[in-house]
């Protein structure tokens, strides 16, 4: 069983009902897979990760409402010196946003 790893809760205006949980887990994809060897320093990349200079990590938003998950969203190969960095740079939101349409999905499907 993988370690997520908690970034905090998001909530929208608009969206009173849904808390987003967001948290993340290291990526077992490896680099070498993802990225273009021609256009990006795959062992300087690997080498900084080792070092703990970024991390490579799978993100998560879980849209609970009234205690129940109904929406639940993951984002692969993030790489990032600090993982707290998607919550400044809209990444955490976009996928906060589509948990939610998953979970009205759901709740229409329920009513």
């Amino acid at each position: 069983m993988k370690t997520f790893h908690s970034l905090g809760t998001i909530a929208f205006d608009g969206e009173p009902e849904f808390t987003v949980l967001i948290d993340w887990t290291y990526e077992e994809v490896p680099v070498s897979q993802i990225f273009d060897a021609e256009e990006m320093d795959i062992a300087d990349i690997q080498a900084r990760i080792e070092r703990y200079e970024l991390t490579y990590f799978v993100l998560r938003a879980r849209a609970i409402y009234k205690d129940k998950k109904l929406g639940e969203q993951y984002l692969g190969c993030c790489l990032y010196e600090n993982p707290e960095d998607v919550l400044i740079d809209g990444t955490a939101n976009d996928l906060a946003r589509e948990a939610i349409h998953e979970a009205k999905e759901w709740l229409s499907i329920a009513l």
